[in-house]
């Protein structure tokens, strides 16, 4: 099963530095990071892990990966629709009860940092909305969904792994950071289902 360790909400002033951090204490060995609006913080994460990092930029379509210049540094940028980015976690947890294993929190500290990933995760919830020509499309709301776009990018980092010739290790095999992280909830010695946490399913198309 897919087994998530580590949330934070860091502010973007402390970004880069928290993300050196955690990538050393993780292991971690691909990113993708949100290119906009903050597209220098972006670039500066991608550099932290560039061998595995990529910028994502929202755009319909197939998915497209290319190498993108900028003063002369290279950064791979992948290219796929919101919609598309939010459905590779949504069928991920809709995969069974046993795809997806959540950190069984050790302290009330931590059951906050995990009941904010519920809320996020509550919040994905799709409505109709109109197209040009009178036509309606089923997409997700724009809401509080942080927590649970940052789990639809570390989906997508594992997926361009594969795909692009990035070597990491099998889903579930990186370990917490030792010590306690300030404003994060890492993975003690249980896991624990995410219906024992979600009081209802996330939305579907």
């Amino acid at each position: 099963p897919a087994r998530w360790v580590y949330f934070e909400a860091v502010s973007l002033d402390r970004l880069t530095g928290r993300c050196a951090r955690i990538f050393d204490r993780l292991g971690v060995e691909a990113v993708s990071i949100d290119g906009g609006p903050h597209t220098q913080a972006a670039r500066e994460v991608h550099d932290l892990l560039p061998e595995g990092a990529f910028i994502w930029r929202h755009t319909e379509g197939e998915m497209t990966v290319k190498r993108v210049d900028f003063l002369g540094v290279e950064r791979r940028h992948v290219r796929l629709g919101r919609e598309d980015l939010i459905d590779l976690l949504v069928e991920e947890i809709h995969g069974g009860p046993d795809a997806v294993r959540m950190p069984a929190p050790r302290s009330a500290a931590e059951e906050e940092v995990l009941a904010a990933v519920e809320r996020h995760l509550m919040n994905l919830r799709k409505r109709r909305t109109p197209r040009a020509g009178g036509a309606e499309a089923l997409r997700y709301e724009k809401n509080e969904n942080h927590f649970a776009f940052a789990m639809a990018f570390a989906k997508l980092a594992e997926e361009l792994a594969a795909s692009e010739g990035v070597l990491v290790p099998a889903a579930g095999g990186t370990v917490p950071p030792a010590g306690p992280a300030a404003g994060g909830a890492a993975a003690p010695s249980g896991w624990i289902a995410p219906e024992e946490i979600w009081r209802r399913p996330l939305g579907r198309r």
